[in-house]
């Protein structure tokens, strides 16, 4: 957010939100659904900045909801543009009613994750396996080389579709 800011005006405001209890049936994000702080139909895009600090640097990306918004053709040229690969789609969709951004998709916002960690089976096994809420999901087993990775990745995004003449309104 703060690099977000400290860079020129956009034309379309950013929002941040943290929802809670996801795994109890996306109670957080279904809150914001019932009672929107904005409404939902002036939402451009959602992306849902989770599970990161799992995979190395370098690692494919996870495209979480990929064919299911207008946002394919942006998300794809920053992906490319960023010299990233996309990773296994069917592993991805696998998790698409396990997230928040579901909630938002079933309302018609258009509504993505991406992470690295859902972009090869290699990489989600053994986190989930061994550390998803678990005693072992300790700070030193935290792998900042993918989050910082997904980090730019969604900057890069959110820069190009909060400049309306980068991404018109589909």
């Amino acid at each position: 957010a703060r690099r977000l800011a400290a860079g020129t005006r956009f034309d379309r405001d950013i929002y941040f939100m943290g929802t809670t209890a996801e795994e109890a049936g996306l109670l957080g994000i279904r809150g914001f659904v019932d009672t929107p702080a904005v409404p939902l139909d002036s939402v451009v895009a959602a992306f849902n900045f989770d599970t990161v600090a799992v995979a190395p640097a370098g690692s494919p990306v996870g495209f979480i909801g990929e064919g299911r918004t207008p946002l394919d053709p942006v998300i794809q040229q920053v992906i490319e543009d960023m010299d990233r690969t996309l990773g296994s789609r069917v592993l991805a969709q696998q998790f698409l009613q396990r997230q928040d951004n579901w909630a938002l998709l079933q309302e018609g916002v258009p509504a993505v994750v991406l992470s690295s960690t859902f972009g090869s089976q290699v990489i989600l096994d053994p986190y989930l396996s061994e550390h998803y809420h678990s005693p072992s999901d300790e700070v030193e087993v935290i792998e900042l080389g993918g989050a910082i990775d997904d980090l730019l990745l969604h900057e890069e995004l959110i820069r190009r579709v909060a400049d309306s003449a980068a991404y018109p309104s589909p």
